[in-house]
């Protein structure tokens, strides 16, 4: 293995000739109904692409002292049993006496009885399928694939047979569940079934941080409010086999880079806009990512851009003469014109810079004072549930969304005042290249539009959200404290990444070794780079 192990992408612990057999053997009987599900659980854990991702130590010492520091009791029972309750340790459930426990400090033996075990234990079924009937044939996909690699799943059609209360054994599934999986398509927001399970599994975990919640998209769809900001895995136009490998990198965890350098690195790889040079090879051009910003194409997607280009412009007229920001209507003005600019080739990181203010401003209880009217209001609920639709077809932009949720950045990095002069400066620059024609008309344009977006977007004040009184209202508020930080850490890290790739396609420019306007710009895109990281 030495000329693999120098190789840092390659997953030198778990080999593509191994992988296959591996995969069988998980889903046979001696795993499934024998005593080598600890054993593959435990390689899951530790390779690669386990559920921490490399160098995880989800089975490290102290599962070790866990599972070594479980009482006489917890072995003296079937040995089933045992096996099931390893596994649980194993993949990082509580298990079912801790060494910190009371009873076991106190050197008593724990309740045997079945109550007690129970609630000790937790969930029944690793996961909940949540799906509406249109979408059955992928619900049953995923559930195979699941069960395939040894875990439990409760769903209608294997656990709903004739002559049960539907009602009863929905809510034995919901409570008996450790994650929810849930298949989203317009069918499933438009199903009341399914919004129930899934606000169910949210007020579990209303914070998203513990993965409550495993959404995967099987069709383009506008998710509803407080879905939005959950990461999907997208099941669109993948191969049978590329879905089976999306599904479990999901529910075991994905390789998304904990290191801040592996972020940087990814981060740049993910920019959107991308960067490399225009015809001349002479000048540095802006243009959608190749691969992050390639669209899943059907016919939904051939209509969405002009759809949103029509209600944009009765937006605008709508509110001329209203007491709206100026920055809203230079948003939706520069939304407009990049779909104009492209079409389905759009660059879904413009987009949703635009956007992240447009649902900012919208969303702040003063916009009550201008948002006046059904016809306006409805209008620009349009807008937003087309651009849900809309970004929903560039599947790896969820992708580099669960980058950006990986990135961890100081609370002062999102104040105005910390970057102003830096982002100025890249301006600044820029606008200096483009008159010594280094830069594009383009890549001028992306700049200004950052700019202004990212001073719209840091100056907006993150609300405080209430600790009681109406629960609904309490969780919407925390709910959009949150997406607008979101939107806050992505407008940085988005500048950051194009900064990164900015310098690395100037870099090979070489008539700009010499140019004071080319060293300008460097520095100033280096120096904004690492103050972000």
């Amino acid at each position: 293995m030495i000329e693999v192990r120098e190789d840092t992408t390659y997953r030198a612990n778990f080999p593509s000739w191994a992988r296959e057999p591996f995969d069988g053997f998980a889903a046979s009987e001696y795993v499934t109904r024998g005593s080598w599900r600890p054993i593959v659980d435990w390689y899951r854990a530790i390779l690669p692409d386990g559920p921490n991702g490399p160098s995880s130590d989800a089975f490290g010492e102290q599962t070790d002292i866990t599972i070594a520091n479980q009482p006489q009791k917890f072995w003296e029972r079937d040995p089933q049993e045992v096996v099931t309750d390893i596994g649980r340790i194993v993949k990082g459930r509580l298990p079912l006496f801790t060494p910190e426990s009371p009873e076991v400090e106190n050197g008593q033996e724990p309740s045997s009885g079945e109550e007690e075990r129970e609630a000790a234990l937790g969930p029944s079924d690793d996961f909940f399928l949540s799906y509406a009937h249109a979408d059955l044939p992928v619900a049953h996909r995923i559930s195979d694939t699941l069960e395939g690699a040894g875990f439990t799943v409760f769903s209608q059609f294997n656990d709903m047979t004739a002559g049960k209360s539907f009602v009863r054994e929905m809510n034995r599934g919901l409570l008996g569940m450790g994650r929810m999986i849930s298949v989203y398509s317009d069918d499933y927001f438009n199903s009341n079934h399914c919004m129930s399970e899934w606000e169910a599994a949210y007020l579990m975990d209303p914070s998203g941080e513990k993965g409550k919640i495993v959404p995967f998209m099987v069709k383009p769809c506008a998710p509803s409010p407080l879905a939005k900001r959950l990461v999907w895995t997208s099941l669109l136009g993948l191969s049978p086999e590329e879905e089976r490998r999306a599904i479990l990198n999901a529910v075991l965890g994905t390789r998304t880079p904990r290191e801040r350098a592996a972020q940087r690195q990814a981060m740049k790889a993910a920019a959107s806009p991308d960067v490399s040079t225009d015809a001349s090879g002479d000048r540095l051009d802006a243009m959608a990512n190749e691969t992050v910003d390639a669209p899943f194409a059907d016919i939904d997607l051939a209509h969405l851009p002009e759809l949103l280009r029509s209600l944009i412009q009765t937006a605008l007229a709508s509110i001329e003469g209203k007491n709206c920001s100026a920055g809203f209507r230079a948003a939706l003005k520069a939304y407009s014109e990049e779909l104009a600019a492209r079409g389905t080739t759009c660059i879904p990181g413009v987009l949703r810079g635009q956007m992240d203010y447009i649902e900012a401003e919208l969303d702040d209880p003063d916009a009550n004072h201008w948002v006046s009217g059904k016809a306006l209001e409805k209008t620009l609920e349009n807008i937003r549930q087309a651009h849900a639709r809309l970004i929903a077809h560039y599947p790896l932009d969820q992708e580099r969304e669960r980058l950006l949720r990986a990135i961890a950045l100081e609370p002062a990095k999102y104040e105005p005042e910390a970057s102003q002069e830096l982002r100025r400066e890249v301006l600044n620059a820029t606008r200096e290249a483009y008159d010594a024609e280094l830069v594009t008309d383009d890549y001028k344009r992306v700049v200004e539009n950052r700019e202004r977006v990212a001073r719209d977007i840091l100056d907006l004040r993150t609300p405080e959200p209430p600790f009681a009184g109406d629960e609904d209202f309490r969780l919407r508020e925390v709910d959009r404290a949150r997406r607008l930080q979101d939107a806050k850490k992505r407008t940085l890290a988005q500048q950051a990444g194009f900064a990164d790739k900015s310098l690395e396609v100037l870099g090979k420019i070489t008539r700009l070794a010499d140019s004071p306007s080319a060293q300008r710009l460097a520095k100033a895109l280096q120096d904004f780079a690492d103050w972000f990281w």
